[in-house]
C-alpha cells in the first residue's frame, strides 16, 4: 500500500519505540478523509505499513480533556538506555513530552493517552 498523505491538523501524535524492534506512531487528526466517516481519524504507522483507524468524537473529547489537566512541563525521570521510549506531541509541536519505561510522576494522563491510542489502533494482521 502506498503511504497515506496526512490530511488535517495534527491533534496528538504518539510514538512508541521498543528497544531492538520497529516502533509505532499513531496520529490523531481533525479532518476526515474520504475513507473515514468521522470528523477525526487515526493515522497509524508501523514498520513499512500505514493505515487509518476510526475514532469517535467522544473519545477525542476525553483525550483532549486529559491534556488539559495541567501536566507539568518537566518531570523527574530515570535515565534509561534500554526499554521502551514514548513521545507524546500535542498539536504541531506545541508541546512534546518524552520518557522511557516508567511514566514520570505527574504525567499519568499522557500514559493514558498512549494506552488509549494503542487500544484504538490495533496492529494489522
Amino acid at each position: 500500500m502506498a503511504d497515506l498523505v496526512p490530511i488535517g491538523r495534527l491533534v496528538i501524535r504518539v510514538a512508541i519505540s521498543p528497544s531492538f524492534r520497529a516502533g509505532t506512531e499513531i496520529e490523531l487528526r481533525d479532518r476526515k478523509r474520504p475513507t473515514c466517516a468521522e470528523d477525526y481519524y487515526l493515522l497509524v504507522k508501523a514498520g513499512a505499513e500505514t493505515w487509518e483507524a476510526p475514532i469517535e468524537r467522544a473519545e477525542v473529547t476525553r483525550l483532549v480533556g486529559l491534556l488539559q489537566q495541567g501536566i507539568p512541563i518537566l518531570a523527574e525521570g530515570k535515565l534509561s538506555l534500554d526499554g521502551t521510549s514514548y513521545v507524546v506531541e500535542c498539536g504541531d509541536g506545541q508541546s512534546v513530552y518524552r520518557w522511557a519505561n516508567q511514566t514520570p510522576q505527574g504525567w499519568e494522563p499522557l500514559a493514558e493517552i498512549v494506552a488509549t491510542l494503542k487500544r484504538l489502533a490495533p496492529p494489522r494482521g
